[in-house]
């Protein structure tokens, strides 16, 4: 009889920091009065030297963005502000401990002897995570973010066994059977949540384009679990040249 145990554990942050740049003035957006151009200053200009001529495109208006931010002609704008209004900062622990054992064996049906081994794993998971989620009531100009989380903490039994009979001194019979489990990506269980209503798809049938949507994750998603079961004969040549093996059986049902 063999034991182990081990821990594994995870940690994933994602922090969006991400700004649109767009011109001084009144307006929010182009429809409210927002500014579409003004006049670049002498002193933002680079020249004709660094145009695309090399391209044969000839000169090109050349200018420093530096010096447009640094100055208050170019104005940083939090994402928030634009169309990617919803939660982009999450973040995931997930804390796993398996605990496995396996007993090999021997013996004889009749003539024939087999061998094989019959063992568990036993998994704990801990899984939690930290994001935001969106207030439809404000305005988008003014986006409220309200801390949520969530996980959830689950074990699973995963046993296996595998028989192996000598059928003959060159050939032998396996079977095999295994419950394995597979956990969702850390991204696909972090706690940000955003609904949207997109107002201009309000009167359209078309499920294509609902106006109603939503982005996000869910930390309580639990994994999948799959039984599988495999059957197959091995023939081997003598003096080890070789051997044939067919697959006679290969059974899968997966479980949520």
């Amino acid at each position: 009889m063999q034991f182990l145990d081990s821990t594994l554990q995870i940690a994933k942050e994602r922090r969006f920091q991400q700004s649109f740049l767009t011109l001084p003035g009144s307006g929010a957006s182009l429809s409210g009065g927002a500014v579409r151009e003004l006049p670049i200053p002498d002193e933002a200009l680079l020249g004709d030297a660094t145009g695309l001529n090399f391209l044969g495109l000839g000169d090109q208006v050349t200018y420093d963005p530096f010096y447009l931010i640094d100055n208050g002609f170019l104005i940083p704008v939090d994402a928030r502000l634009s169309s990617l209004t919803f939660p982009q900062d999450w973040a995931v622990d997930e804390d796993v401990y398996t605990f496995w054992a396996r007993s090999d064996f021997d013996g004889h049906i009749g003539d024939t002897p087999f061998t094989g081994n019959l063992g568990v794993q036993v998994v704990y998971t801990d899984q939690s995570s930290d994001g935001f989620t969106l207030n439809l009531t404000r305005s988008n100009l003014n986006p409220e973010y309200i801390p949520t989380s969530g996980g959830a903490k689950y074990t699973y039994a995963l046993p296996s066994f595998n028989l192996n009979f000598k059928v003959t001194p060159s050939t032998q019979v396996r079977i095999g059977y295994a419950r394995t489990l597979a956990r969702a990506r850390l991204d696909q269980l972090n706690a940000s949540f955003a609904p949207s209503i997109n107002v201009g798809n309000l009167g359209s049938t078309n499920p294509s384009n609902s106006a109603l949507s939503a982005t996000g994750g869910n930390p309580e998603l639990r994994p999948y679990i799959a039984d599988g079961v495999d059957l197959s004969v091995e023939h081997y040549f003598a003096g080890n040249r070789g051997y044939v093996s067919g697959l006679l059986l290969q059974e899968t049902a997966r479980l949520r």
